[in-house]
């Protein structure tokens, strides 16, 4: 049975890939992960999640996949993703890049100011605070080794798909990639160094995400925030915003707080 992609997230290896074999990752009920080639693709429902590594079917489509088993095998090849019975191709599909533009800092007295218009409050847990407190002045000291330290006893911290502390670490990444686009001077290789210590630390999920920030590539949503409380002349995106908020139990606000938390970087 044959299925069409409504758009896709890929880097152009997948796109143009001759035969890519793997595996089905993991099975949830609005997301399903394929392994390929070290590299999780996610099928999904959700047209607005706009993540990288990520096929959108429609919610029909999605559907049928339900009884998709775990470690069943997958080929990957001629924009089509072949997995038992059923072929998804997104030879017609639209792919986008998730990368950042570049871009101008907005004036301290501006981000303030969008700050206050969303109001937003939350914090991680306090043994986990005062360890972003610390991670930050070594972030902004270059001190890779103190970096490396903290960063042992960070990534992985709390519970679910993506621990609260990895979210943090990916919107401190995402933050320190648009300043980086600004023409600022930032740690360059710091998220380089979370993805090399989070193996054996954290899940596959997360560990996905941070293989993508080395890429330079985030969601869109995380992107378009980033950019609504930074950067200059930008217009808010609360769309964006709600939907950061939004993901997961608390995945969206633990990443949110990352990126207010490296506010203190500039």
């Amino acid at each position: 049975m044959q299925i069409k992609a409504i758009k896709t997230f890929l880097l152009q290896d997948f796109m143009d890939s001759l035969a890519m074999s793997g595996r089905v990752h993991s099975v949830f009920e609005h997301a399903i992960n394929l392994e390929v080639e070290k590299a999780l693709i996610t099928l999904l429902p959700d047209a607005d999640a706009n993540i990288p590594d990520s096929v959108v079917l429609t919610y029909k489509d999605f559907a049928l996949l339900k009884n998709i088993k775990l470690k069943e095998n997958i080929l990957l090849e001629d924009k089509k993703i072949k997995i038992g019975e059923f072929e998804i191709s997104f030879a017609n599909s639209q792919n986008f890049e998730n990368n950042f533009p570049v871009s101008e800092l907005a004036t301290k007295q501006e981000i303030e100011n969008r700050k206050k218009l969303f109001g937003f409050y939350h914090e991680l847990p306090e043994r986990a605070e005062t360890k972003f407190a610390n991670l930050l002045v070594a972030i902004k000291n270059k001190n890779q080794q103190d970096c490396e330290n903290i960063l042992k006893t960070l990534i992985g911290l709390g519970s679910g798909l993506t621990p609260s502390a990895d979210d943090a670490l990916l919107g401190i990444s995402a933050t320190l990639e648009f300043l980086s686009k600004c023409g600022i001077d930032t740690f360059d290789n710091f998220i380089d160094i979370v993805y090399n210590l989070s193996k054996n630390r954290t899940t596959d999920v997360s560990r996905k995400y941070f293989k993508c920030a080395c890429q330079k590539r985030y969601s869109l949503p995380l992107i378009n925030v980033v950019r609504s409380l930074f950067e200059n002349n930008f217009k808010f995106d609360f769309p964006a915003l709600a939907k950061l908020l939004n993901t997961g139990h608390s995945s969206g606000k633990d990443t949110m707080r990352g990126i207010l938390l490296a506010q203190k970087l500039f």
